[in-house]
């Protein structure tokens, strides 16, 4: 949500640039057959690409910058952490120097990497994803979570802006 794996990915792959189509959901692999049919993609093909280069050289989201000033607005650096998945040891050390590179420096010792996020999910703890079951199962261990909308969930027609601020003050703001 604050990389743009997406678009990076369709370019490493060479898939026209192209809206996300949203009847893939949350599997890329399908959006790019559905973009380009003629790549027959497949996870192996898809995934095999990406190495430690591609993770850390990721360019930043359109809310990226906004986000996190915005969160700096209604938290304290203390309160807030990365969480991300990484599929391989070259994506979380890409990861890494992606976080370094690209966002405050408070989040430089300020992360982790996994994908069971809902291991972070308490009354206090607010995630925000663009992952509907990431969402659900924050939400199901006791936290609090807002979906980003993106074309790959289930808030794809809704516009990113103001959803997601409306719903940060509204859970924290006093």
């Amino acid at each position: 949500m604050l990389a743009d794996f997406e678009r990076a990915a369709f370019k490493l792959h060479g898939i026209p640039a192209k809206p996300f189509p949203t009847e893939a959901g949350w599997d890329i692999i399908h959006a790019c057959n559905i973009l380009d049919p003629t790549r027959k993609m497949t996870a192996n093909k898809f995934w095999g690409a990406f190495d430690y280069k591609f993770w850390a050289t990721l360019p930043t989201t359109d809310i990226c910058d906004v986000l996190i000033e915005e969160l700096r607005s209604v938290f304290n650096k203390e309160q807030l952490c990365i969480l991300t998945a990484a599929n391989s040891a070259q994506a979380a050390a890409g990861k890494v120097t992606w976080i370094k590179t690209n966002l405050p420096n408070f989040f430089w010792t300020q992360y982790l990497i996994g994908s069971a996020k809902q291991f972070c999910a308490g009354p206090q703890a607010l995630l925000i994803d663009d992952r509907d079951l990431n969402v659900e199962e924050f939400r199901k261990h006791g936290g609090h979570a807002i979906l980003v909308p993106r074309p790959w969930n289930t808030l794809h027609a809704e516009p990113c802006w103001p959803h997601i601020f409306k719903e940060i003050y509204g859970l924290f703001s006093a």
